[in-house]
C-alpha cells in the first residue's frame, strides 16, 4: 500500500492539478474548456490589426480574440509553469500558419521554392531567465514537428533591455521597443531575399511586430507577414 501510496504522489506531482481554463481540478483541460478550443481550431485565423495601426505593421492573421480559453491558455503556459500546453497551443500556431499559406501567394510561392522562414519572435535574455525557456519559440517547434514546407529559423535577438510593456500605452510600446531586435550575423545570409512568417503568441498594439519586421527587412528580407495565437479585442479586420 505504501509503494502505491507514494506512485500516486509522483503521478500527482508530475500532472497537471488543475483545467488550465477554468481551474476544475485533476485535468488538464476540463470537457467544456477542450471543446471551447476545438471550436477556435474549427474557424480561420484572420486578418487583423491595432487600432490605430502602427506605421510598419505587417500583414497579419490571428487565430482567436484574446479572452475566454485561449487566454487562459495562453497565461498558464507562460507564466504558469504550464509546459504541458505546449501541445495545444501549438495546434493553434499550426492553424494559423496554414491560413497565411492558404490567403497569401507570395507565401505560398516561397514556400515551395524553400526561402520561407518562420521566425519566432524573440524572448529577451531577462525573460528566458525568468521562465527557463523561450514560450514562443518552443511552441513553433512543436507546431512545425514533421513539417516539410515550414522551417523554423530564429534569425532575430534582443540586443538591448527594453521596459516591461504591460503598463505602457500603444505610443509608448513603440518607443520602448523600437531599434531593440537584430538579427544574429550567423544568420544574415538566410535572412537576405527570404519570405519571413513572424509568429507570436498575442497582437496588442503591434508594437512587437512592427520591431521584428523592420530588423528582418533592413537585413534584406523580401516580404514579410505575421500570425499570432490571439488579437486583443481593440484589434478589427482591415476594412471593418
Amino acid at each position: 500500500m505504501r509503494c502505491w501510496a507514494g506512485l500516486d504522489a509522483v503521478i500527482e506531482l508530475a500532472l497537471p492539478r488543475s483545467c488550465a481554463g477554468c481551474g476544475l481540478a485533476g485535468v488538464m483541460l476540463c470537457g467544456r474548456c477542450e471543446a471551447e478550443v476545438v471550436a477556435v481550431l474549427r474557424t480561420q485565423a484572420r486578418r487583423t490589426e491595432p487600432r490605430p495601426v502602427p506605421v510598419g505593421f505587417p500583414p497579419t492573421w490571428s487565430q482567436s480574440a484574446y479572452e475566454g480559453v485561449t487566454a487562459a491558455l495562453l497565461k498558464a503556459y507562460k507564466d504558469g509553469d504550464r509546459p504541458d500546453l505546449a501541445r495545444r497551443l501549438a495546434q493553434l500556431v499550426r492553424a494559423g500558419l496554414a491560413q497565411v499559406l492558404s490567403d497569401d501567394s507570395r507565401v505560398a510561392t516561397a514556400a515551395v521554392e524553400g526561402r520561407l522562414m518562420v521566425v519566432s519572435v524573440p524572448a529577451s535574455a531577462r525573460a528566458k531567465r525568468q521562465r527557463g525557456r523561450d514560450p514562443v519559440a518552443d511552441l513553433v517547434g512543436v507546431a512545425l514537428r514533421r513539417q516539410r514546407l515550414l522551417v523554423q529559423v530564429a534569425p532575430l535577438r534582443v540586443r538591448r533591455r527594453v521596459q516591461d510593456q504591460a503598463t505602457l500605452g500603444a505610443g509608448a510600446r513603440a518607443d520602448n521597443l523600437r531599434g531593440s531586435m537584430t538579427t544574429r550575423r550567423t544568420a544574415a545570409r538566410r535572412v537576405d531575399g527570404a519570405v519571413c512568417i513572424v509568429v507570436d503568441d498575442i497582437v496588442t498594439t503591434g508594437a512587437t511586430l512592427v520591431e521584428a519586421c523592420r530588423a528582418l527587412q533592413e537585413a534584406g528580407a523580401q516580404y514579410v507577414v505575421a500570425t499570432t495565437i490571439a488579437a486583443t479585442r481593440r484589434r478589427h479586420p482591415p476594412g471593418s
